[in-house]
């Protein structure tokens, strides 16, 4: 995940999470990913240590991602007006009334209560609530001592009326907002890719850009267009050189005049393991007995996977510290098919495209990573045996004849757990054989868990 300058880098699957009416909306996965965020927290929810019983689910978890989310939306697309009105309609609704409270003749202030809740049936504590109406514990107070003392009537702000100064304030009249989009235009078919509009929500044909660029990025790059075109023809022409605009302004303009330019998500590989456990935590929140024991046993697989990570990650030091050791990290890739595109147009699933293998050897050295790839027809790796070990061997000594030959001592290798491919009799067999050429005096092969072979 990135910062909230980077939103694009994470993505959730709309229809997964049943929200794909929402897939046109353009914060749709920042708001998604806020507030995954915060319900990830344990911190987050106070009822598991005020309740102290059995079920130990939180207010998130009892509700519900889609019902929490689809409340939460809307209410952070209303008005402050309409916020404030609202807000206070419910907590005369949740009001406390101190039955034990008498009044005297001091008029002592009595403290307000409140019940929050989701609905008749939920309830929920303080921190979540503040989450569903996305406002901070100090405008929460500011609201309900404005109720207290002025009713349900409209909070007016102090400065309203007076002119506001802004001294480095940029003017975004129609002409800068044309250079804008001229400048996103050309951005978007020099780089963008077009969407098939297989998506069922497409209202438009949107433009994605690739995972590498974001919104920072394209920014400086802005920036720099302007400093070159705009900013130096002005100062030729003895015209008033003016500010370039802020990132914030620059991406509300991208919003308002671009938004079908967008960033394609990124893919990741998931563990079978890691998320049927997640399922099973989710199962046992009833009961805490038998909560604790899956999550003792999803804590043991991650740190068994965590320790290969880290075993893998040391590999890579020492062979860049040390001269005298070789490493190298080799897998299949998934196969592609020629032509290829992420955004493959629907009518095109159901056409045979030429298959590609896909397989890399990368080596680790004094800093420096090289990776040797290799780009195999479909018709061209032997007739029933595909990826098995024998080709893959011979693949791997391919490029240790090319880039991993040159006089190490010892090897240290990496690679996935599969047994078709590199755990068997004549992969040992392989590797013995190269230390008998003298290739090596000692060699280690490394296997990483399952579902976390991923090479980072």
């Amino acid at each position: 995940m990135t910062t909230n300058q980077e939103t694009s880098q994470y993505f959730y699957d709309l229809f997964e999470l049943g929200l794909e009416e929402y897939d046109c909306y353009e914060n749709i996965q920042e708001t998604i990913h806020n507030l995954k965020n915060f319900f990830e927290n344990p911190t987050s929810c106070v009822c598991r240590v005020l309740k102290k019983q059995k079920d130990i689910r939180t207010c998130f978890e009892k509700i519900g991602f889609k019902k929490f989310f689809q409340r939460h939306f809307q209410i952070i697309n209303l008005t402050n007006k309409e916020l404030d009105l609202f807000l206070k309609a419910q907590l005369l609704a949740m009001e406390i009334e101190n039955k034990n409270f008498k009044e005297s003749s001091e008029k002592i202030p009595q403290r307000i209560n409140y019940q929050f809740c989701f609905n008749s049936t939920y309830s929920l504590c303080k921190p979540i609530f503040l989450m569903l109406y996305n406002i901070s514990d100090h405008k929460f107070e500011n609201i309900v001592k404005h109720l207290h003392n002025e009713g349900i009537s409209e909070r007016i702000h102090g400065n309203t009326g007076r002119a506001p100064i802004y001294k480095t304030k940029v003017n975004i009249d129609e002409n800068l907002k044309f250079i804008v989009r001229n400048f996103l235009n050309q951005y978007s078919l020099i780089h963008g890719l077009p969407s098939p509009m297989r998506h069922r929500n497409d209202s438009g044909a949107f433009i994605y850009l690739p995972t590498d660029k974001r919104f920072i990025s394209v920014y400086k790059e802005f920036k720099e267009f302007y400093l070159e075109n705009i900013l130096k023809v002005e100062s030729e022409n003895d015209l008033k050189e003016e500010k370039i605009i802020s990132y914030n302004s620059f991406r509300r303009l991208w919003n308002e005049l671009m938004p079908n330019l967008k960033f394609q998500p990124l893919a990741s590989d998931l563990c079978d393991n890691c998320v049927q456990f997640k399922s099973k935590l989710q199962l046992a929140k009833r009961n805490i007995d038998e909560y604790n024991n899956v999550e003792a046993e999803f804590n043991e697989h991650k740190k068994i996977a965590n320790l290969e990570r880290d075993h893998y990650n040391n590999n890579i030091e020492l062979s860049k510290n040390d001269l005298s050791i070789a490493h190298i990290c080799y897998d299949w890739a998934q196969n592609v098919t020629i032509p290829y595109s992420p955004q493959q147009a629907g009518p095109l699933y159901f056409l045979s495209g030429y298959a590609v293998h896909l397989f890399g050897v990368c080596k680790t050295e004094g800093g420096i990573n090289k990776q040797l790839n290799f780009l195999i027809g479909e018709d061209e790796l032997p007739q029933g045996t595909s990826k098995g070990a024998n080709t893959t061997l011979n693949l791997v000594y391919q490029a240790l004849q090319i880039f991993a030959k040159n006089g190490k001592k010892k090897l240290h290798i990496t690679c996935d757990n599969c047994s078709g491919q590199n755990k068997n009799n004549l992969s040992l067999w392989f590797w013995t054989w190269i230390i008998m050429l003298g290739w090596y005096e000692e060699i280690t092969v490394n296997f990483m868990i399952p579902g976390h072979t991923k090479f980072m």
